[in-house]
């Protein structure tokens, strides 16, 4: 998020809106214990918790905002 807040204003609240996703992602995976993954015995809360924040990713505003930034940085920062 503290990214979003040196990048152009054009593309500043689509980057809050990538970087939320993110962060909820990440907080999800916090409730997870991967140290042991053979064991296969994860928290069901944490695993329903991770699955909701994984749905965000797919979200139409989530998907709308990775196109904006997209766009913009091929508009605007690549080399023809």
């Amino acid at each position: 998020e503290e990214v979003a807040d040196s990048v152009p204003n054009e593309i500043s609240d689509d980057f809050k809106k990538v970087a939320g996703a993110y962060r909820t992602f990440a907080d999800a995976m916090s409730g997870l214990d991967l140290s042991n993954p053979s064991a296969g015995q994860f928290n069901p809360d944490s695993l329903a918790g991770l699955e909701q924040a994984s749905r965000e990713f797919d979200a139409p505003e989530f998907q709308q905002a990775v196109e904006n930034i997209e766009t913009f940085l091929e508009d605007n920062c690549v080399a023809n």
